[in-house]
């Protein structure tokens, strides 16, 4: 009898998930952050970016270098290596030297734009330098292209008015003097409540 109650609630909890997902547009977090098929992964994007980084410095890109650089092993520089050439970003030439392709170009010269852009509207968010890096990679990769819009116009527009960013910073001053680090959030808000 209770094996039975319980299977009717699992079932009827999985039914309201279903629901909520086809009614109002969620999808768990996990789903969310795939990327469609015809974007790269986050780790892709770094690889390039990486990339793309050093050999804006005329650096001679060879798989020990970029391990170093990306923390990381040679065999997994190797495989990602693999794929960004299937995908035409990159060519590997025959003694491990690699080049990027048109399309590698301009691809990481848009991620590096997209962390820059990123990291600056954390500063003006008041990320502290020691964290900054680290909230820039999660907000960087995990963000939709819209919202991505509006962190740069937000940031256009502190960059334009050096005058707002001083208020800005004024008004962090004093909430932090008052003790307030972040403000209210209004229970009734449906948006945040979903």
């Amino acid at each position: 009898m209770e094996q039975d109650r319980n299977v009717a609630k699992r079932q009827r909890l999985g039914k309201e998930a279903k629901g909520m997902a086809e009614n109002k547009g969620f999808r768990p977090f996990r789903e969310a952050a795939r990327n469609e098929a015809d974007q790269l992964t986050a780790a892709m994007e770094d690889y390039l970016e990486m990339i793309y980084r050093l050999q804006q410095e005329n650096q001679t890109l060879r798989v020990s270098a970029m391990a170093s650089a990306l923390q990381v092993g040679r065999s997994s520089v190797s495989k990602m290596l693999r794929k960004l050439a299937a995908e035409g970003f990159l060519i590997v030439e025959n003694y491990g030297d690699v080049q990027l392709t048109e399309k590698g170009w301009k691809q990481g010269k848009a991620l590096l734009e997209r962390h820059q852009r990123v990291a600056r509207f954390l500063q003006l968010a008041g990320i502290k330098a020691e964290q900054l890096l680290e909230e820039t990679e999660k907000l960087e990769h995990m963000s939709s292209p819209e919202t991505l819009r509006c962190l740069d116009l937000l940031v256009d527009y502190f960059d334009q008015d050096a005058a707002a960013e001083a208020r800005l910073e004024q008004f962090r001053s004093e909430a932090m003097r008052l003790g307030e680090t972040a403000p209210a959030v209004n229970e009734n808000d449906d948006q945040l409540n979903h």
